[in-house]
């Protein structure tokens, strides 16, 4: 069973996990939960990311830290809902990667849907390249089984390349509407204020220059 598949299974009991929205006074406790990420699963978001969080929850169970950010993004005209979830085991814990889990994000998804009666569909898979890091990102728009294919707003996980083994994948999850295939297509690049904390430890920077411009802005762009 795969490294991820265990951090699915704590990650999917979130829902009775308590639920904080973000207020005018709320940011201390947003910047807390930032922190506990950085320090369990070694990403940190962007203040351009944080921005626009409008509720997060996380818990510590079976050695697993878990956490889920909502946000909204615009990755065309009309703006998104999604939730942002990390998973990983806690630091010194006795709990290590499965050897045999998949190395990409679509052997993830697929190592998670197997022997399930129902499998979500990968529209594609994508190489991914993040401020300081690189990997893959795959695409789910559909739930397929009992001969049927249902689709789903839409989901995306992405995994650190097979050279960085202690990054856990993480995944972006649609709640609301069901995305276009542009707005599937601008995703990655939204995603890019992810990154991997302590930049200096790393050895590469795979982009130098991140975007200064805030894609979830909730305003459209104006044109010109």
């Amino acid at each position: 069973m795969s490294y991820l598949f265990w951090v699915a299974l704590v990650a999917g009991t979130m829902s009775s996990v308590a639920h904080a929205q973000i207020s005018p006074g709320g940011k201390p406790d947003l910047q807390k939960e930032v922190a506990a990420l950085e320090a369990h699963c070694g990403y940190a978001l962007d203040p351009v990311l944080q921005a626009n969080v409008t509720a997060f929850q996380s818990d510590v169970k079976n050695n697993i830290f878990s956490i889920r950010f909502s946000l909204n993004m615009r990755p065309g005209k009309r703006l998104v809902a999604a939730d942002l979830t990390f998973g990983c085991f806690v630091p010194g814990s006795s709990m290590v990667h499965d050897a045999g889990a998949g190395t990409t994000a679509s052997e993830e998804i697929a190592l998670e849907d197997a022997g399930g009666r129902y499998a979500r569909h990968v529209a594609w898979e994508r190489s991914y390249e993040g401020v300081n890091w690189g990997g893959t990102i795959a695409y789910a728009d559909a739930i397929a089984g009992d001969g049927q294919r249902q689709p789903i707003p839409g989901y995306f996980l992405v995994c650190p390349s097979p050279d960085r083994p202690n990054s856990a994948c993480f995944s972006l999850e649609v709640r609301k509407p069901r995305l276009t295939k542009r707005e599937s297509d601008a995703i990655p690049a939204l995603l890019h204020p992810v990154r991997l904390a302590h930049t200096a430890e790393l050895g590469h920077d795979h982009s130098p220059n991140p975007p200064t411009v805030n894609p979830y802005s909730s305003t459209p762009p104006q044109s010109r």
